[in-house]
């Protein structure tokens, strides 16, 4: 089924996501949480109000690198693939294969604009990096 598919693209790119966002909070330092704790705030509020708004970028990076891994995945695909369940990758395959160019070119160029899509609106919830530090 699709759950499949999920379960495996997030064992698989979960790492490379984390990886991402764990080099953000290294930069951040422990200094910003201990001040909250100070200031009596909680784990979670410390979490939502301090840290995931200072993150921001690695999350989107994280987010950019996991879409793009995942949207040229095939070989978990090609494994877990039905005659009635396939992804774009696994179904460009097929249309190559089997000499269907008109096919092939057009699934391709579907794939191309859904990755431009997916990366531009994680670009665009990512924000800018902050222009007023010098």
């Amino acid at each position: 089924s699709a759950w499949l598919f999920v379960i495996a693209y997030l064992v698989l790119y979960i790492p490379h996501g984390v990886r991402m966002i764990q080099s953000g909070l290294v930069q951040l330092g422990t200094t910003h949480e201990a001040a909250a704790r100070v200031a009596g705030a909680g784990a979670i509020r410390t979490l939502i109000w301090i840290l995931l708004p200072m993150l921001r970028r690695s999350l989107a990076s994280g987010g950019v690198l996991m879409f793009v891994l995942m949207s040229r995945e095939f070989s978990a695909s090609s494994l877990l693939r039905t005659p009635n369940n396939q992804v774009m990758s696994t179904r460009l395959f097929d249309s190559y294969t089997n000499g269907i160019f008109t096919d092939t070119a057009a699934i391709a160029l579907i794939m191309v604009g859904i990755s431009v899509l997916g990366v531009s609106l994680i670009t665009v919830l990512g924000g800018r990096a902050p222009t007023d530090l010098k």
